[in-house]
This record gives C-alpha cells, structure tokens and sequence, in this order.
C-alpha cells in the first residue's frame, strides 16, 4: 500500500533526525517483504524507491545509510548479493552495505 511505504519512510526520516541527535553516523535499512500477490520486481522497485527518498534526507544529514542482509527480517535481502544489488541500483555515496556474519550463520 502507498500509504503504508509513506509510513516507513516518514518513520526512516524520524530515525535519521534522532541518530544526527544522538551523533550517530549510520542507520540501517531492513528492505521489507514481497508479499502475496505482488512481483519480486514490484517489491523490489518499491524498496528502492524508499531507500532512494531515505538515503536522499540521510545525505542532508550527513548519514550513512547501510542495507543489512538478513533472512529473518527481510525476504528481499537475504544475501549479501542482494544487498550490494540494492546499493548499486539506489547509487547514492551515503549507501553502504553492512555483513553482519551473524545473519550469514
């Protein structure tokens, strides 16, 4: 739902003012579901919609933002392929990629 994706990227923005607060330098970005009835393709396109309007708010702020692969939260990253796919396809300098070996386990 668009309303929904407005929701997580309001929330995102909030995140990031409270980090830039709190002097913290990077937040993480979970990429969300694809859910039933909507294409890989569809979801995809959709995160990287929401990363792209986060990271642009994060660049103001001097923040990093860093995709995590992780299955557990996300069915769209679940490797570190996938995450450095994200990074490149958003192409922004404040996007990184965080590999937590926890979730590789």
């Amino acid at each position: 739902m668009p309303e929904e994706r407005e929701a997580t990227v309001r929330y995102y923005n909030e995140v990031i003012d409270l980090a830039l607060d709190l002097g913290a330098k990077k937040v993480l970005y979970i990429a969300g579901w694809q859910i039933f009835g909507t294409s890989r393709q569809q979801a995809w396109d959709r995160t990287k919609n929401c990363l792209d309007q986060i990271a642009s708010h994060a660049d103001k702020k001097g923040i990093t933002i860093v995709v995590e692969p992780t299955a557990a939260a996300t069915n769209l990253i679940e490797t570190a392929d996938d995450a450095m796919e994200l990074m490149r396809s958003v192409a922004r300098d404040n996007v990184k990629v965080m590999f937590d070996t926890l979730h590789a386990i």
